[in-house]
C-alpha cells in the first residue's frame, strides 16, 4: 500500500528507489501507473542510469547515496548492452570499465532500462525523448529508441496525410 500512496503524498522519489531495489522487474508498470510528468520519468531513466552504472558493491544496497555524498556521474550506459542486444540479434555496444553485477541483477537493470526506454520512445516526442536520454550515453545504444521515437511520428503524420486524402475523394 505505501507504494501506492507515495507518490500522492510528494514521495515519488523514494518510492523509485525501493522499487528499483526490491522490484525492478515492476518498474515499468509501476511508472505507467503513476508517473504523468515529464521529470518524473527524467527521474526513473536517471535512477536506472545510475544504478546501472554504480559499482557492484554499490548494488547490493540501496540506490541512495550515502547522506552528503555528490551524486554519482555515470559512465557510459551502453555497457551490458550484450545480453539485451543479443535478445535482438543487434551488436552490443560495449564501454570500458562497467563492472558485471552478481546474479544478474545487473541484467535485470539493463532489461527494465530498455523497457522503460521502449516505452517512451513511443509515448513521448523525439524532442523530449532526447532530453530524457543521460548526457554521458553512448548514442549507439539509444539510436534504436530514437528510431523508433522518430518513426512513430512520421507513421502518424503519413497516416493523417492518408486519411485527408482519403477525404477529398
Amino acid at each position: 500500500v505505501g507504494l501506492l500512496v507515495s507518490p500522492k503524498v510528494g514521495q515519488l522519489d523514494a518510492a523509485l528507489r525501493v522499487v528499483i531495489d526490491r522490484h525492478v522487474g515492476a518498474l515499468c508498470a509501476y511508472a505507467k501507473f503513476c508517473v504523468t510528468r515529464t521529470s518524473d520519468w527524467r527521474m526513473i531513466v536517471s535512477l536506472l542510469w545510475a544504478k546501472i552504472n554504480a559499482p557492484a558493491s554499490a548494488n547490493a544496497h540501496s540506490t541512495s547515496p550515502p547522506p552528503g555524498s555528490p551524486e554519482p556521474t555515470p559512465p557510459s550506459p551502453a555497457a551490458g548492452a550484450a545480453r539485451a542486444a543479443a535478445a535482438t540479434g543487434d551488436e552490443a555496444v560495449l564501454s570500458d570499465g562497467m563492472i558485471a553485477f552478481e546474479g544478474g541483477r545487473r541484467q535485470a537493470l539493463l532489461d527494465v532500462y530498455a523497457q522503460v526506454l521502449r516505452h517512451l520512445s513511443k509515448s513521448v516526442g523525439p524532442d523530449e525523448f532526447l532530453d530524457l536520454l543521460p548526457d554521458d550515453g553512448d548514442v549507439r545504444y539509444f539510436l534504436p529508441f530514437i528510431q523508433d521515437s522518430c518513426s512513430r511520428i512520421y507513421t502518424d503524420h503519413t497516416i493523417r496525410e492518408m486519411m485527408r486524402l482519403a477525404n477529398t475523394l
